[in-house]
């Protein structure tokens, strides 16, 4: 993003220089990488600030490609509680290690709705933290998993967390429970006009301008739900997120500042590519 930040300044200031009538704002969030408390608060406040917002560019790594749609985000946190015992005499426990393998199990099997996206492909449920046991010789009391949820349209939160629950309430006898965290929708956004006057812009110097999801949350979602309209387009590879070698070409960083001069002149009157 730090990339896209600097391209989107520089295009800015460019922009501005070049016609009195242009108008543009640059909105940088925090918190973005988790619950997006930064993007929701802005969310709020920008239709008030921006009167006249045509258009929300959200600079992601997307390799210069036209994001319309991506994946929602469910996260949850499963807790199993056993019964603590010595390990060689198992059955005077409850192990909650086993108990909680099982129930993950079958979310894993059961907890997927079976649809699938032409452009983002099919929902997912991934394990991501495992949590339990103080000791090797004794039978484990506490279980805890984190759950990281990925969601389709038409999917919704409500759909997922159903499946869950029916398979929490199928195991009466495992003591378990299952907190929900924040939760961002699916972002699809193919029919906004604004999409065509992106494509001409990207074509006109050299880009391939067909749409495109990818399976990763960004912002979009949090300002589509508060009646923004979005799209999602930057410099970068997500291919190299997180990385100790994350990097972005040069030649990429100066074609996104040409695009995104180009599309804040075309967004603010007669300057049509």
């Amino acid at each position: 993003m730090k990339g896209a930040i600097a391209t989107m300044i520089v295009a800015g200031i460019e922009a501005i220089s070049e016609s009195d009538e242009v108008g543009v704002g640059l909105l940088f969030t925090s918190d973005e990488e988790v619950g997006m408390s930064g993007a929701r608060m802005a969310a709020s406040r920008v239709k008030d600030t921006f009167r006249e917002l045509k258009l929300c560019l959200i600079g992601e790594p997307t390799d210069l490609k036209l994001v319309t749609c991506h994946k929602g985000s469910l996260k949850a946190n499963l807790k199993v509680k056993g019964v603590a015992a010595h390990s060689s005499i198992p059955e005077s426990g409850s192990n909650a290690i086993h108990s909680g393998i099982k129930i993950l199990k079958e979310m894993i099997e059961k907890g997927i709705p079976p649809i699938e996206h032409p452009l983002l492909g099919k929902p997912t449920l991934q394990v991501t933290i495992v949590r339990g046991g103080v000791a090797e010789n004794i039978i484990p009391d506490k279980f805890e998993a984190k759950i990281d949820m990925r969601l389709v349209p038409p999917e919704t939160d409500e759909t997922r967390k159903s499946l869950l629950m029916d398979i929490i309430r199928e195991n009466k006898d495992v003591n378990a429970v299952i907190e929900f965290g924040p939760y961002f929708p699916p972002y699809e956004a193919p029919l906004l006009p604004e999409v065509d006057l992106i494509a001409r812009v990207m074509e006109s110097i050299g880009l391939d301008s067909r749409t495109c999801g990818v399976p990763y949350m960004t912002e979009a979602s949090v300002y589509w739900m508060a009646g923004i309209p979005s799209v999602v387009i930057g410099p970068g590879d997500i291919k190299q997120a997180h990385k100790p070698n994350e990097s972005v070409y040069v030649s990429k960083l100066a074609l996104a500042k040409k695009l995104y001069k180009k599309l804040i002149l075309a967004l603010n009157g007669p300057h049509q590519p």
